[in-house]
């Protein structure tokens, strides 16, 4: 498997810069490629914090992403807020 970073949005959040990033992950089953993405969260100062593999469609992971930088959302809340969107999509 190989994961690719690309940073989609910067913010300044509690005087610190933080960096909002789309993860692109290649898993080869021996059947196929198959990509996942999901998101990652670089705060400055070293906290950071990743939730990989979350959609199937790029489209979908940059609107999360999106979100997420809109909200201002730090590293210690990310996975958190990644299975609540992800419950919420599941079911409602």
């Amino acid at each position: 498997m190989t994961t690719q970073y690309t940073k989609l949005f910067d913010r300044v959040v509690k005087s610190k810069r933080v960096s909002y990033l789309l993860t692109e992950s290649r898993v080869d089953t021996g059947e196929g490629v198959f990509t996942r993405f999901g998101v990652a969260i670089e705060m400055e100062g070293g906290e950071h914090a990743v939730a990989p593999d979350l959609y199937g469609d790029r489209p979908r992971a940059e609107a999360f992403v999106g979100a997420l930088a809109e909200g201002q959302v730090t590293p210690v809340t990310l996975l958190d807020i990644a299975a609540d969107r992800l419950y919420a999509e599941e079911f409602n």
